[in-house]
């Protein structure tokens, strides 16, 4: 897990010294800012907020002292502006709220009594019920996890208590109670080297001043780790992870505070930045990568680096996806940053690409899709033949036949390898072929060992690449190795189950993963040096018609997909994270994209030349 931030954090609204605040504006914990933001549209105190489509959201909240009662109306903060984006069905105050499924989630507060109703907040001005809370909630903090469950903290009536909710399961469970009573308290997720890197929940503040912190991978209690240097107990602390990701940051009044760990220990220091007038109960949040507020002066982690890995992949740090749910709804190309939670921005194309196009990165520098279909399955002459340049509406290549469903991969920088699928159903392919920039490096490929589609591919050098399993009379567990010198295949070991509209992607150390498909969760791993599959960590629900690829270090991302556990497709990045001795971690939730989409996107790592100047 990486938790990493451009610096900037907005705090908006709270109690100040005459009552409830309209003030407005972003810290820089990084020094290269320079800019200022309007305020509030209303003096509020008690609002949430959170990240939504990448931009910040607030939501709810009361004028204290001011004889308002419970606001219902949100506002986003986009091109330094106040945008009025939705009304939840009713005021809230003392309300959390988190980023989840594509929105905002708010959770109980103050209606004109406690609550236990929440309701999802979307920035089309959409607004959705939510689950009811086990019990009324007010005042208390939240938390988004790695692994897409969400911990909610403390409250007026619930001060130790502590509970989490999973989306997948649409449940709660509980967790261990918090050491001190907590009530408009901070929260926030870091990760702690007293506890061996894991990501780990804060909590501070709210009634006292002191911080208890739940290693709750592995632990089963809350343990203290200190007090704030405050001499002030009051309520009304807010808590964000530190630039870095391992550490926190507390806001109380004006000052500000920073949580720092090593291997034997945690402790405060306050900070010489600070908010140009004191609040309490404000909203704090991180700007997310690219956002149109306060551009940085200095370079930030959105910077391509120049080291490679992964199997020779240029190792950068963004990610391209292009693709299509149904031929009547086409959909833009997301840019996005995924150690950043979210997407940077979308890019409509001069044409629709394709459903279960193929494509790849050439020349470390034009991403290109090819094939697919741009109506249903079983119509062959809505299939594309073209292979297009990012952004461009005339092909560059034509492919020697209509492909849906294929396979690809690419080779040598310059080459995408194009194999099989159908040219109507069911008219399966063995053929393949090789699509470049450079016309000198076209033309046909070996042909495969039978004719498949809905295949999988992995590079494994620059001679060798595996074919996995796929389907044509019906589903394979077949495996077999190309060697491109010689054009020969090599039969591989059998994969434990057969599989067809899978994942696949190998690390630079040699391990291949396989997962999913047609009504399966498993996951299947295969060792460098290795003659058999071994079973890996099972993804959390069965998927299929997803994208698999590496997360650019020392692990493996599924990109959307279709879930037959869940009926539903997915806007969701999972990561499976690997040590150096290939043992595989449990897949948590890494970060969501615009909407849900089903086909195999086209997907790849991009360097920033690649990102256009809006993003």
């Amino acid at each position: 897990m990486k938790l990493s931030f451009i610096g900037h954090v907005l705090f908006a609204t709270g109690i100040g010294n005459s009552g409830s605040s309209t003030n407005s504006e972003i810290v820089s914990f990084n020094g290269s800012l320079s800019c200022s933001i309007p305020n509030y549209p209303t003096a509020l105190a008690y609002a949430a907020g959170g990240i939504v489509d990448g931009v910040p959201m607030v939501c709810g909240g009361h004028n204290y002292g001011g004889g308002v009662g419970p606001q219902s109306d949100c506002y986003s903060l986009q091109s330094n502006t106040w945008t009025y984006s939705a009304s939840m069905t009713s005021g809230r105050s003392g309300l959390s709220a988190v980023p989840l499924n594509g929105g905002l989630w708010v959770m109980g507060g103050w209606i004109g009594s406690d609550t236990t109703s929440t309701e999802f907040v979307f920035s089309n001005g959409t607004i959705q019920p939510g689950p009811n809370l086990p019990q009324t909630r007010r005042d208390g903090c939240s938390v988004l996890l790695p692994n897409g469950k969400v911990m909610l903290l403390g409250g007026i009536a619930t001060r130790k208590s502590v509970i989490a909710f999973d989306p997948i399961t649409n449940s709660f469970s509980t967790n261990p109670n918090l050491i001190n009573d907590r009530w408009e308290a901070g929260c926030a997720l870091f990760k702690s080297a007293l506890h061996g890197n894991r990501p780990v929940v804060l909590a501070v503040g709210g009634g006292s001043a002191t911080t208890e912190v739940f290693d709750y991978t592995v632990a089963n209690s809350w343990e203290q780790i200190g007090s704030l240097p405050l001499t002030s107990t009051y309520g009304g602390i807010r808590a964000v992870t530190s630039t870095s990701g391992n550490g926190a940051y507390a806001q109380f009044e004006d000052k500000l505070y920073e949580l720092s760990c090593d291997s034997a220990s945690c402790s405060w220091s306050q900070l010489s930045e600070g908010l140009s007038v004191g609040l309490k109960h404000a909203v704090a949040l991180h700007l997310p990568m690219g956002s149109d507020l306060c551009p940085t002066t200095t370079t930030t982690t959105t910077t391509a680096t120049t080291s490679t890995s992964m199997s020779g992949m240029p190792q950068y740090e963004t990610i391209l996806l292009m693709g299509r749910n149904n031929q009547d709804d086409p959909l833009p190309t997301i840019i996005m940053d995924v150690d950043g939670g979210g997407v940077n921005c979308t890019v409509n194309h001069p044409i629709t690409v394709p459903r279960h196009a193929v494509g790849g990165l050439l020349d470390n520098q034009y991403p290109i899709h090819c094939g697919g279909s741009n109506v249903g399955w079983d119509d062959a002459a809505g299939y594309e033949q073209g292979c297009y340049e990012f952004g461009e509406s005339i092909a560059f290549q034509q492919l020697s036949v209509k492909r849906y469903r294929a396979a690809a991969v690419v080779l040598d920088d310059s080459r995408l390898w194009v194999t099989g699928g159908v040219d109507g159903y069911p008219n399966y392919l063995a053929s393949t072929e090789y699509v470049s920039l450079d016309p000198t490096k076209r033309g046909p490929g070996p042909d495969m060992p039978m004719a498949l589609w809905t295949h999988c591919l992995v590079r494994i050098d620059a001679t060798h690449a595996m074919l996995l399993g796929g389907s044509s009379s019906g589903r394979i567990a077949n495996t077999w190795t190309i060697d491109f010198d010689t054009e020969t295949w090599t039969a591989g070991p059998d994969m434990m189950v057969t599989r067809d509209v899978h994942g696949c992607a190998i690390l630079d150390s040699g391990l291949v993963v396989v997962a999913g498909g047609d009504k399966k969760s498993s996951v299947e791993i295969l060792k460098p040096g290795s003659n058999s599959w071994t079973q890996g960590p099972e993804l959390p629900f069965q998927l299929n018609a997803f994208t698999m690829m590496t997360n650019g270090l020392n692990g493996f991302l599924t990109i959307g997909g279709w879930s037959q556990t869940r009926s539903e497709r997915l806007n969701e990045i999972w990561e499976m994270v690997c040590d150096g001795e290939d043992n595989c971690n449990d897949w948590t939730i890494k970060a969501y994209f615009d909407q849900s989409r089903q086909p195999p996107l086209v997907s790849m790592w991009i360097p920033e030349s690649v990102v256009p100047d809006n993003c």
